[in-house]
């Protein structure tokens, strides 16, 4: 599809079978603004077990729309028709996508990992909790964003989108019905009719009829760059906990590279919500700083720019941790971005987790997939500890369409975090398309997550790569 300022976007699908057994599945790609029991295509494709099968240009090269340089955009529906034996992981499929624009001179994408159908909210009137939250958007003269809305069930739905400001004060309400599998993404200043510049803001999705599933996503755009990142929706009753991580929060500026790290705090709950900030630097040695306490009202989002600077006067790497006395329904993410001379950016949007979506001891795996070694791209992997207690880790890193992985043992301290550079390359495994890395939890009483960050040689464009 063509995008604003001549930028052109293409998918790159990635479909992996972490069981031990061949799983069939049927894809159904539903175009735009389409009711999907009318109109579509579907296939199968069978993926053998512990095989990743990489589906590049998926839209034209795979379905056939976009030949003529028509406009072609919707949604794949992934189904597994069998299974195929026990899991090697905490998913028997994980599948995602890499959406990026590309430029003469390489690519700016976006990680768009698949979202589960249990993952969809309902009626808002059978569950106040089903509401989703999208954070850091934004419309102004520096940043454009596209928000995009799914109906999942096959029923059709009735959706009412709200827009906040930071402070929780509604900017603009707008409703509109869904298709059965309908998808539509517009711009947010014309799903809202918004008139003024809005810089930093905040969407709810609610459910406002009795049938229907829905999910939503944000795609915010530098108006310079035309580089998107992905805002992943939120559920906030369901992520409730007192301590969230948020890694890959840098201050570097070395003369070759830049680095910088904008973080944002919301407070779903209906009272005034106290946090406290540490950071956590690569590699974990002495505490670097002292703790930060912020009180955040109900309904607002904190917004702290330049992170580590703002608030302890640092530069480097590393992890912010944001806790609470109890569990809170807060939504950290922050942006990791490099600024460029002409007042530009290219960045990834970080989620936090906390401990609930963090995997222990005998537990499954976390699979960090579409990672590529090459000349056109490298691949860094992070592992951060989430919980305060030391763990001992396994990873196993794949080549694609092998049965075998090289084992790395690698030891995380509490608070620990690590990125590692060049994974594959680390392991001398040299050029690798389609990779993929398994990481586990051998011993100890810590939890730990992961994410890869891929970037692109030419553009120096990241993207953030969350495990699954």
């Amino acid at each position: 599809a063509a995008g604003a300022n001549q930028s052109q976007f293409q998918s790159d699908i990635r479909l992996t079978n972490t069981s031990l057994g061949a799983i069939t599945y049927q894809l159904s790609w539903t175009p735009t603004r389409s009711n999907g029991t009318e109109k579509g295509l579907a296939t199968q494709l069978t993926v053998a077990g512990g095989d990743t099968k990489a589906l590049n240009d998926i839209v034209r090269d795979f379905f056939g729309n976009g030949f003529f340089n028509e406009s072609a955009t919707g949604t794949l529906e992934i189904k597994p028709l069998s299974t195929g034996g026990p899991p090697s992981s905490a998913r028997t499929t994980v599948a995602s996508s890499r959406t990026y624009n590309l430029a003469s001179n390489g690519t700016f994408g976006q990680f768009i990992p698949a979202i589960p159908f249990s993952a969809f909210i309902g009626s808002f009137a059978s569950d106040t909790n089903a509401k989703l939250s999208l954070q850091q958007v934004a419309s102004s003269a520096a940043f454009r964003t596209n928000l995009g809305f799914v109906e999942g069930s096959g029923d059709g739905a009735s959706v009412l989108a709200k827009l906040f400001d930071n402070a929780g004060n509604v900017v603009k309400e707008a409703s509109f019905n869904l298709q059965p599998f309908e998808h539509r993404q517009d711009n947010m200043a014309t799903v809202f009719d918004l008139r003024e510049a809005l810089s930093d803001g905040r969407v709810e999705v609610r459910v406002t009829s009795v049938s229907g599933k829905v999910s939503a996503y944000a795609s915010v755009l530098d108006n310079k760059t035309s580089d998107p990142l992905l805002v992943f929706p939120v559920q906030p009753s369901e992520i409730a906990a007192s301590r969230f991580v948020a890694p890959g929060i840098a201050e570097i500026d070395n003369g070759s590279s830049n680095f910088h790290s904008d973080m944002r705090i919301y407070n779903a709950s209906s009272a005034p919500v106290v946090v406290t900030l540490s950071y956590s630097p690569q590699p974990l040695s002495a505490p670097a700083s002292d703790t930060k306490i912020r009180t955040i009202g109900a309904n607002e989002v904190l917004a702290i720019d330049d992170v580590l600077p703002t608030l302890w006067n640092l530069t480097g790497g590393g992890a912010v941790s944001v806790s609470a006395s109890n569990d809170v329904p807060i939504v950290v993410t922050a942006r990791t971005y490099s600024r460029q001379a002409d007042g530009g950016t290219y960045g990834q949007f970080i989620p936090a987790v906390n401990a609930k979506q963090a995997v222990g001891l005998n537990e499954p795996a976390l699979e960090v997939v579409q990672l590529e070694e090459s000349t056109a791209f490298r691949s860094n992997l992070g592992l951060v500890e989430v919980t305060g207690n030391k763990v001992d880790i396994e990873l196993l890193i794949y080549r694609p369409e092998s049965k075998f992985a090289v084992r790395v043992l690698r030891t995380l301290e509490a608070n620990g975090f690590v990125q590692i550079g060049q994974i594959f390359k680390a392991v001398n495994l040299g050029t690798v398309y389609n990779g993929r890395v398994s990481v586990k939890v051998l011993s100890g009483n810590g939890r730990i997550s992961a994410y890869g960050s891929i970037i692109d040689n030419r553009t120096l464009d990241p993207t953030y790569v969350p495990a699954q």
